[in-house]
């Protein structure tokens, strides 16, 4: 038996301190919003290019190249049903169709997000809170750049959220505009009657 080496156990120590601080950060990120009355059956559907079986299951190993997911991530071993990752898995396939994104735009491997998936991730935190789905706040097929009035509204709330949750600003304040209200320095001072004697200081 072969002694664990001690990197390798700080680093598995390290996971299992991390992980209820990665379960409350990260949760959302793989929950479905929950939206009451949508059809995410159908919705989902519509991410498919194609009605031909081969050409559905092309385009689902794209999206498990680009989530570094095997296909039992989403799926039964037997393919005759679906993981707890269903629902989830119809929601993000509905986002990407009705925005034009693909998976690989926001997911880039396993865990790690795109700079849309970072925008995106925040996004989805939103949609959690107020319990609506992407299409509340964006046009459709604009890739999320184009928003509707109501996710105009919901930015300038969520600007204004960010602005009050930033940090006070790190600049130094300001100084006095005349020297006469500094302080003296010594340079400035009179000279004092002290002599100094033979010899120096």
């Amino acid at each position: 038996m072969r002694p664990i080496r001690s990197r390798t156990l700080a680093a598995a120590i390290a996971l299992v301190a991390s992980l209820p601080l990665l379960l409350a950060l990260g949760y959302k990120l793989s929950e479905p919003v929950p939206v009451a009355g949508a059809d995410f059956e159908a919705r989902g559907e519509k991410w498919f290019r194609a009605e031909e079986e081969d050409a559905r299951k092309a385009q689902m190993k794209e999206a498990s190249r680009a989530l570094k997911r095997p296909c039992n991530y989403c799926h039964t071993e037997d393919f005759n049903g679906f993981t707890d990752k269903k629902d989830i898995t119809l929601q993000m396939m509905a986002l990407s169709a009705e925005n034009d994104v693909e998976c690989k735009d926001c997911h880039d491997g396993r865990d790690k997000l795109t700079k849309m998936g970072d925008e995106a991730h925040e996004m989805w935190e939103l949609s959690h809170e107020k319990k609506v789905f992407c299409d509340d706040c964006h046009e459709p097929k604009t890739k999320f750049e184009k928003l509707t009035a109501n996710g105009k509204k919901q930015k300038e709330e969520w600007d204004a959220k960010k602005k009050s949750a930033a940090p006070a600003s790190l600049t130094a304040p300001s100084l006095p505009s005349t020297s006469a209200s500094l302080p003296p320095t010594r340079a400035s001072l009179p000279p004092t009657s002290v002599s100094t004697p033979p010899g120096g200081p």
